[in-house]
């Protein structure tokens, strides 16, 4: 019997990231200069260093599967370990009809389970060691371990919100609660789940199968809320050295999406040295592009990420991340900004605060077609 093994849920549309997910999964989205969102998760897994790797998808999951084959496949082989893709059309009889379904189907079929599993989401920005949840987990003896940081009391609509005891057992889950009243005290912030889980494999599926019987199959609304109430799910806290919350991100809307990927070039928050494990120096998300001043004639880049195929002209880029393929052309002005795959910043256009969506043509005094600006950004300092 394995030991442990992961299940990457992968399967959702990402519709309150349109346009961007019009033509690719959510998980494919582009993050930074190269790579996309889905590394973080897959660097996490591979920097274990053990247990398969299953990802479950639906939505366009033929492009996850060549994703992974092309860019992910041969570094889990390195260190003699599987990554597959269990597909929710085409493989099983039905669709995937919710996340605790998905993780029922994908355990059945599995002819040796492991002792454990982690259960990870596929659209956060985060770098974590997952031995320190799989040690925390282990030393309760639970049935399931909740990651978790603290978040933002506007934002709790966003998460599931955990109660818990001084021990850090979970007294209950609220799966996107509409008000915190009754549940998070007004002058504390709200723990919300990171959508990393750590369940004992067996006593798990005796939840998941009950669940067949129900109308909903999903983690937050259904199975965390009964195992909470059962004294079977337990918190693990992911923080810093100063006793604070870790750095991660829930990248699911396009506000949150642009402000993540800004801070991935501002000096506070840079969470991208990932460490030379076997393999990553191949991958997309190794990459980091990263200009903080370069001046040549007209052409200026302060603090950006410029992937290796676009092409920037004598324009001026400052804090802002252009994607491959895109060009940037003479006297363009790009500002705290992601310029997505293919699009063309014609001469002289303005663009700041911004998403310009993939393929897009942004000409000079054209107001918004093919731009998006979600909300203000992080107003960040040039080094030079």
């Amino acid at each position: 019997m394995d030991r442990l093994m992961f299940l990457i849920l992968a399967g959702g549309r990402g519709e309150r990231l349109q346009p961007l997910t019009n033509s690719v999964p959510k998980p494919l989205v582009r993050f930074k200069s190269s790579g996309a969102i889905i590394d973080f998760t897959l660097y996490n897994c591979l920097a274990y260093s053990a247990g398969h790797v299953q990802v479950l998808t639906q939505y366009q999951g033929t492009k996850i599967s060549n994703y992974i084959n092309a860019n992910w496949k041969s570094a889990f082989r390195s260190q003699g370990r599987e990554i597959t893709c269990l597909h929710g059309k085409g493989e099983t009889t039905e669709n995937f009809r919710g996340t605790a379904d998905a993780v029922y189907k994908a355990l059945c079929k599995r002819k040796n389970r492991p002792q454990f599993v982690m259960v990870l989401a596929s659209d956060h920005i985060y770098q974590m060691d997952y031995e320190r949840i799989f040690r925390f987990h282990e030393e309760h003896g639970g049935t399931a371990t909740v990651g978790c940081v603290e978040c933002a009391r506007d934002q709790s609509h966003r998460f599931g919100i955990i109660k818990t005891d001084n021990k850090d057992k979970i007294d209950q889950f609220y799966e996107k609660p509409s008000s915190l009243v009754g549940i998070v005290p007004a002058n504390k912030k709200p723990l919300s789940s990171m959508g990393i889980y750590v369940f004992s494999t067996e006593t798990l599926l005796d939840y998941l199968s009950q669940n067949q019987h129900t109308q909903s199959y999903d983690f937050g609304k259904d199975v965390l809320p009964r195992m909470a109430l059962n004294g079977d799910a337990w918190a693990f806290r992911f923080m810093q050295e100063d006793g604070s919350s870790a750095y991660w991100r829930d990248v699911g809307t396009l506000s949150a999406y642009l402000e993540a990927n800004l801070e991935q070039i501002s000096e506070a928050e840079d969470i991208t040295n990932f460490n030379r494990i076997p393999g990553i120096l191949d991958s997309p998300i190794y990459k980091n592009h990263r200009i903080r001043c370069f001046k040549y004639g007209q052409r200026t880049i302060v603090n950006s990420k410029i992937a290796e195929s676009a092409r920037v002209n004598e324009a001026t880029i400052e804090n802002s991340v252009i994607c491959p393929h895109v060009r940037v052309e003479t006297g363009a002005i790009v500002k705290r900004s992601v310029v997505m795959d293919g699009a063309v910043i014609h001469p002289f256009a303005v663009v700041e605060d911004a998403i310009v969506e993939p393929n897009g043509q942004i000409r000079r005094d054209q107001i918004n077609s093919g731009i998006f600006q979600p909300g203000l950004s992080p107003q960040l300092q040039a080094p030079c």
